[in-house]
């Protein structure tokens, strides 16, 4: 019998909210059709009583009534920061446009597909494609290079596997530096303080003698001082000096990067020694 008590509880409910001139003729308030939903137990009652009573086309609006409703038309008066339908559809020229396409061609068959020994064969690709690359420049397989006419590499430098080099503005990288796997260059953004967010090229240089680690982020326009270490997975967002060891997001100088002997300070092996030791 208490069910059956409330399920007409509940019919009895919905049609009192549906009846003509509900609120002109009884005076119903949002509370009380919320207590009539209370008492026959329907789901989520103050908010879909509240909800009723606001959307009906006999119920009046009261203040405080559909709050998140109010709140929401509020917040989308307010100011945007940004346009996006005044956004420059078309950011490159048409001949970069067709080199972009070409080149992507191009990385998804023959370049892409090279094994991992076949170092040259990227190279000659890359190097087809404007890209300043050294005889011992190291291009591992599965590295993403956006732009190779903006990628200049020196001597004994190496791209480790599934590097993304996103060089819409120019990238150059010193001798004997490593980026080791799936590092990020990113340089490329756009200027957030104008509303049709143009795109920003800068220019990104990173020294001679470098380590980048694994996973790491180095954000646009960043400069990178000769044999400096960045951290795995840190995200370098300003330029760092020569010489340091950076971690963490972002990244912060934590000492510095202890030197080896030089090569001129360390006596040579002579065939005197040799003989003495062997003696000995």
């Amino acid at each position: 019998m208490q069910s059956v008590s409330r399920q007409s509880e509940r019919q009895w409910a919905v049609r009192l909210h549906s009846r003509p001139g509900l609120d002109d003729q009884s005076g119903a308030s949002t509370t009380q059709v919320a207590w009539v939903f209370g008492r026959c137990g329907a789901e989520c009652p103050i908010q879909i009583g509240r909800t009723l009573a606001a959307t009906s086309q006999y119920g009046k609006q009261t203040p405080g009534m559909n709050e998140t409703d109010q709140s929401t038309n509020s917040d989308s008066k307010a100011p945007l920061a940004q346009s996006l339908d005044r956004c420059a559809p078309f950011p490159y020229s048409k001949d970069e446009y067709v080199r972009r396409l070409l080149w992507e061609v191009v990385r998804r068959t023959v370049y892409g597909l090279a094994p991992g020994r076949m170092v040259g064969w990227r190279r000659f690709w890359l190097k087809a494609f404007g890209a300043k690359l050294a005889p011992t420049v190291n291009i591992r397989p599965g590295v993403v290079i956006r732009h190779p006419w903006l990628l200049e590499m020196g001597e004994y430098s190496a791209l480790g596997d599934h590097v993304t080099v996103y060089n819409l503005g120019q990238i150059t990288i010193g001798a004997h530096t490593v980026v080791s796997q799936n590092a990020h260059l990113c340089n490329g953004t756009h200027d957030y303080k104008d509303p049709t967010l143009p795109l920003l090229r800068p220019t990104m240089t990173i020294g001679s003698g470098v380590w980048i680690c694994a996973d790491a982020f180095v954000g646009p326009g960043v400069s990178i001082g000769d044999n400096t270490i960045v951290g795995a997975r840190a995200a370098v967002m300003r330029s760092l000096p020569a010489g340091v060891i950076a971690s963490g997001n972002p990244a912060a100088v934590v000492r510095e990067r202890p030197m080896p002997a030089p090569p001129e300070s360390i006596p040579a092996k002579t065939n005197d020694t040799k003989a003495n030791g062997s003696a000995a």
